[in-house]
């Protein structure tokens, strides 16, 4: 019984890198926003920021990934329910679309508060 839980759980795994692997082949926004994620990781360890800084850069950068790796799943499927315009589905899409852009907004803004004031002081001391 031990075995096949183990044997359940690296398929779940395999299969959820799978879809972050396909994700980032063909989706333009997520390979941007992975590449401004890893920016943030560098400039966070350029600059020196504190752990707590740390973890809540992290935490937004999974934020961020996970609603577009859902704003893409909404996507797929809602193609697939129905291929023509259809008025509810769009606004679904829009919906979740904004959910991502109003997360990576305030991301954005937060990242700032953090880097912006380590950038001014390396600059300017």
């Amino acid at each position: 019984m031990k075995k096949y839980k183990q044997t359940f759980f690296f398929n779940s795994v395999k299969h959820a890198l799978n879809g972050i692997k396909a994700t980032f082949i063909n989706e333009r926004n997520f390979q941007i926003h992975v590449f401004l994620a890893l920016l943030a990781i560098l400039l966070g360890i350029v600059l020196k920021i504190t752990i707590l800084e740390f973890i809540i850069i992290l935490l937004l950068i999974a934020l961020v990934l996970g609603f577009e790796l859902i704003n893409t799943s909404i996507e797929h499927l809602a193609d697939e329910v129905d291929l023509q315009y259809n008025s509810t589905i769009k606004k679904v899409k829009d919906a979740m679309a904004g959910a991502v852009l109003v997360l990576s907004i305030a991301s954005v803004i937060i990242g700032l508060s953090i880097f912006l004031p380590k950038l001014i002081q390396l600059i300017f001391i």
